[in-house]
């Protein structure tokens, strides 16, 4: 169709590398065979010997709902084909978030997290001490997830993710105050801690249930980003974020000078650390400020390569990237986008 067309004459547009070409299948049978195609509405995607098809049909109105989601599913294959899968870990064994919903205790499954990586070409593996955390994180390791843990990490596992960091690691980390710990194993050679305490805010909240409740003021909403690559879409779009009982992540006063640290989103200033639980703003013991809530961790390599430096981002909740709430907000979504692209 000419939407179609259009799309793939934009595409071709911002890039020197891509190469459309506009085949009529009865009148190109041997090239048509050679792309696998046997009918018209057809779009193959090739690099080399190895290609990717999506078929959309020559009727536009049939076609509708899948030309709604062209550039997701153009993406998927031109990922699929531009480069090799890669492999992301999920640590597990510290009560982490799973997409199993027996194993998660009542809490959110990461599912939706979970085939996001994959539908990036990346497959999704567990890593737990049986697995071999306890010794080192895997050489074919694109990045680390530790998504949600309630207990804390042994010495040799937290080292083994300090090793990996020096070699170049991508971590993300999302943390939840709820849990208990405040993971220093994890977050002191990022130059981070996190205080168990959760972020409560009456003005800038959203009601999760029919029925208002004062626990609602714990599911914060933010639109408060820095200019760091991790949020870039969301800094210019002003999509919001939100969160369901973040912690407050903060910088350490002292940590080694190579770290550059951005705090990357903070909640809203009303925001305070509600340290007794009862969901009121009680001074002087808590305190309204604007917490960081995810922060961007950058250690430069001895070979100023990109792909050599240490990249983590840190969370303070993991609710807000897991199933209950990432399908209903788009700022949640980009969060997910714009941070994976940053690792």
């Amino acid at each position: 169709s000419a939407f179609v067309q259009a799309y793939f004459d934009e595409l071709k547009e911002g890039s020197s590398m891509l190469k459309v070409q506009l085949l009529d299948q009865a009148l190109e049978p041997i090239k048509s065979k050679d792309l696998g195609v046997s009918n018209n509405g057809s779009v193959v995607i090739k690099k080399g010997a190895r290609k990717e098809t999506l078929f959309l049909g020559t009727e536009a109105e049939k076609a509708r709902t899948q030309l709604r989601g062209l550039d997701v599913e153009i993406q998927k294959r031109v990922l699929q084909i531009a480069k090799s899968k890669r492999t992301v870990y999920m640590t597990s064994g510290h009560g982490e978030r799973t997409q199993d919903p027996i194993a998660n205790e009542q809490r959110a499954n990461i599912d939706i997290l979970w085939r996001s990586l994959q539908d990036q070409n990346f497959e999704v593996r567990t890593l737990s001490a049986a697995e071999g955390l306890g010794q080192d994180v895997p050489r074919d390791a694109a990045a680390v997830f530790v998504i949600g843990p309630t207990r804390a990490f042994t010495p040799p596992e937290a080292q083994a993710l300090v090793e990996y960091g020096k070699r170049g690691g991508k971590l993300f980390i999302a943390l939840d105050p709820e849990a208990g710990p405040s993971f220093e194993e994890l977050l002191t050679p990022l130059g981070l801690s996190f205080k168990p305490e959760i972020l409560t805010d009456d003005k800038s909240f959203a009601r999760m249930r029919a029925q208002a409740s004062p626990s609602d003021r714990r599911n914060i909403g933010t639109r408060t980003f820095s200019s760091h690559p991790s949020v870039n879409y969301l800094s210019r779009s002003q999509q919001p974020v939100l969160l369901v009982g973040s912690g407050a992540i903060t910088e350490l006063q002292t940590h080694p000078a190579d770290l550059v640290i951005d705090m990357a989103l903070r909640s809203q200033s009303t925001t305070w650390n509600d340290v007794n639980n009862n969901f009121e703003y009680d001074a002087p013991t808590e305190v309204r400020q604007a917490y960081g809530v995810l922060s961007a961790v950058t250690r430069r390599a001895a070979s100023n390569k990109l792909e050599d430096e240490l990249r983590v981002l840190v969370l303070g909740d993991s609710d807000g990237i897991a199933d209950d709430v990432l399908p209903l907000l788009q700022g949640n979504q980009y969060l997910v986008v714009d941070g994976l692209k940053w690792l």
